[in-house]
């Protein structure tokens, strides 16, 4: 094994990282939408259906597996470089 396969990054790590990121980007942007027609005199019936909903609803989910996936990137990546470490050269 050269060294550059031991330092690249798995397509695993890849997808966490950006998928993670994106949930995250995705339900602060949400959250500060929903936060900004409230304060604009959006009413609260008009949150309760359609496209409102939605992105109301957007934040409750997407952050916590947001952070899932930050913490299952990280447990992987702890894995990888033990595994690496325990191998012999």
């Amino acid at each position: 094994m050269t060294d550059d396969n031991k330092n690249s990054t798995s397509r695993l790590d890849t997808v966490l990282a950006y998928t993670g990121a994106g949930l995250i980007v995705l339900s602060i942007i949400a959250l500060f939408a929903v936060l900004l027609a409230g304060a604009m005199g959006v009413s609260g019936d008009t949150f309760a259906s359609g496209f409102w909903l939605i992105l109301a609803f957007f934040p409750r989910v997407g952050l916590p597996v947001g952070f899932l996936l930050i913490l299952l990137l990280i447990v992987t990546s702890g894995v990888k470089r033990r595994r690496q470490t325990r191998s012999p050269r």
